[in-house]
């Protein structure tokens, strides 16, 4: 499983033909939404994401080479647990 690999789709805009904007990778990580304008929040969605997927799906991404997670996460930081490379690098 690559990033390369996905495949996007885009659909919608309403009525009012809105649309939607397609932001480079490289480009949220440094907070940037092109045209949209600065935002340094964005920086963080794709490791937010990367923890939600592992944490919730985790076993569907065994060929990464993820962690495992323990059975009782109550004393455990699952966020501690990934790596930076394991966020980025996929």
């Amino acid at each position: 499983m690559h990033r390369r690999h996905l495949r996007h789709t885009l659909r919608g805009g309403g009525k009012q033909n809105i649309g939607y904007a397609a932001l480079k990778w490289e480009a949220v990580l440094q907070g940037s939404c092109g045209k949209l304008g600065l935002y340094p929040e964005i920086a963080l969605l794709p490791r937010k994401t990367a923890i939600f997927l592992f944490e919730y799906h985790g076993p569907k991404f065994n060929n990464v080479l993820l962690p495992r997670l323990p059975t009782d996460r109550s004393r455990t930081d699952v966020h501690g647990l990934l790596k930076d490379e394991q966020v980025f690098n996929v």
